[in-house]
């Protein structure tokens, strides 16, 4: 598979000034396209939303990856991809990666895209299977699925449990319940202590600009009594 005959290279590649173009997988986004193409028909959008599930395909169908490299590679005469190029082994699938999932999981919900629904299958294949098996997504692998990494990986938790949304409604909720919702309420409840620190922790600054004065804290708590809020 390539972009032999195709304008596709030209769009879809991230970074050219290499001499062998590379494409960052996750930086695709079908979803974004079709809206792209919605206001600014003139231009090509809707063949980089073709081109990248050519993409995806080449490396989930064609190469039977478990999950997306970071990276993969066009060759620069014949317009071929390739999962490595001369002076680099095939890219790791890890952070940079696991944003593919929501991007085409929002596709699917945007646009339906029921011709790739085997494509979204295959995508959380391995990732279900992991979280069977574990109880957990790593945050680190080879592309080929082998865990390179003990961690959790809670940002591939977030971005696959979007996909199962369109795909596993049963292990979506399973994802929600014992690792998402979690994720999400401590997420907030550090950004509420992060909002509270910021307004109460801080002290009176001088500078050429003049003085911020901190809050008063003893005040606040007698407002806070007045409106019936118990301080903590």
């Amino acid at each position: 598979m390539g972009f032999e005959n195709s304008a596709s290279a030209s769009q879809i590649v991230a970074t050219t000034s290499e001499r062998w173009p590379t494409i960052h997988v996750a930086y695709l986004s079908p979803h974004a396209y079709e809206e792209f193409a919605k206001v600014d028909p003139e231009r090509p959008w809707r063949e980089l939303v073709r081109s990248s599930y050519e993409v995806l395909r080449f490396v989930f169908v064609e190469k039977g990856l478990a999950l997306p490299p970071e990276r993969i590679w066009v060759e620069p005469r014949s317009g071929a991809l390739l999962l490595e190029r001369p002076g680099a082994g095939p890219a790791p699938s890890g952070y940079d990666s696991v944003p593919i999932y929501w991007r085409v999981a929002l596709d699917a919900r945007w646009h339906g895209r029921r011709g790739e629904a085997d494509l979204r299958a295959r995508m959380l294949r391995f990732p279900a299977e992991e979280w069977r098996a574990e109880g957990r997504l790593r945050d680190r692998h080879t592309a080929a699925g082998r865990a390179v990494s003990d961690l959790d990986g809670l940002p591939q938790m977030a971005s696959v449990h979007a996909l199962a949304l369109e795909v596993d409604p049963v292990l979506a909720e399973d994802l929600r319940a014992r690792r998402v919702e979690p994720l999400f309420q401590a997420a907030l409840e550090a950004t509420e202590e992060a909002v509270y620190n910021s307004l109460l922790m801080a002290t009176t600054v001088t500078s050429r600009a003049g003085t911020a004065e901190a809050l008063p804290i003893d005040r606040v708590r007698e407002i806070l009594r007045k409106y019936g809020v118990t301080p903590r």
